[in-house]
């Protein structure tokens, strides 16, 4: 009997991992513009951090794509844009 119970467990656990996996996959989208592309839209570099942001990307991601830092992209998440006259 316990060798079963083992078995068991063993199968819930790889279905668990899967399962992890899964979610992993489904909750970081994988960045599907180019720079270049981006670069021709958007003019300044906040720009396009602000555009990924609202596409759904997170910080690290955006960070990672654009190969700047991890806290330039959140500084320009967290302050508001400046209004022109």
């Amino acid at each position: 009997m316990a060798k079963k119970a083992t078995q068991v467990s063993k199968k819930q656990a790889e279905l668990a991992d899967i399962g992890t996996d899964l979610v992993l996959q489904t909750e970081k989208k994988r960045i599907e513009h180019s720079y270049a592309e981006l670069l021709e839209s958007h003019k300044t570099k906040s720009a396009m951090i602000r555009f990924l942001s609202v596409d759904g990307y997170d910080r690290g991601q955006i960070a990672k794509f654009m190969g700047i830092k991890y806290q330039f992209v959140r500084n320009v998440l967290i302050t508001p844009i400046k209004k022109t006259s």
